[in-house]
């Protein structure tokens, strides 16, 4: 066989190859959601950082964590995070609470801002996943630091879970976890208005 023939034969079989692979990768990220601010006098004056967000180091791999039974996770092959998870969560947190609050300033440790803020929040996830039951779920704390002395003014935590167990499909189990999100940004940004007399 002349080593033309041989070409041939190599990029035909590294095009079958290629046809003949496993399923497609998918990526996700966690979008900001559409919320109504919950006062609409805040004004462009409120400012708020995002001071930092930690989530457990398994959840910072590309591959989506699920729980599949008690002290036990799978992380998905062909479903992956598009960003890391810890970056992605708290530019999508400072987003909603720019409209939560009403306020354009609101920082992370990725988008710094020269005013100092009146509030810094400090926030730690602790479950980010489908649970062996089927249910989507996020567990976090939270604390509402001041911006002027430093000291802690608030410490809270929140347990939100979809309603219904939701099929192992991650389009679904993303898009799910993305609501569950948002009401946890709503609840972090009702934390601040209370410091503002505005609960």
């Amino acid at each position: 066989m002349t080593i033309r023939n041989w070409t041939v034969l190599l990029a035909l079989l590294a095009m079958a190859g290629c046809s003949g692979g496993g399923s497609a990768v998918r990526f996700f990220i966690i979008d900001p959601v559409a919320n109504a601010p919950l006062r609409s006098d805040a004004g462009s004056s409120l400012a708020v950082e995002v001071m930092d967000l930690q989530v457990p180091q398994y959840l910072e791999r590309p591959r989506i964590a699920s729980r599949t039974g008690d002290n036990e996770l799978v992380f998905s092959q062909n479903n992956q995070w598009g960003d890391n998870l810890r970056k992605n969560l708290a530019r999508t947190l400072a987003r909603n609470l720019s409209v939560l609050l009403d306020t354009p300033d609101v920082s992370t440790p990725y988008n710094r801002s020269t005013t100092q803020p009146a509030y810094r929040v400090l926030v730690h996830i602790d479950e980010f996943e489908q649970t062996a039951d089927g249910h989507t779920r996020i567990t976090a704390r939270w604390q509402l630091i001041s911006g002027s002395t430093g000291e802690t003014i608030l410490t809270d935590q929140a347990l939100l879970q979809s309603d219904t167990a939701l099929p192992r499909d991650h389009a679904v189990v993303v898009a799910s976890l993305r609501e569950l999100y948002g009401e946890l940004s709503v609840r972090i940004a009702r934390s601040v208005v209370s410091q503002m007399g505005g609960a």
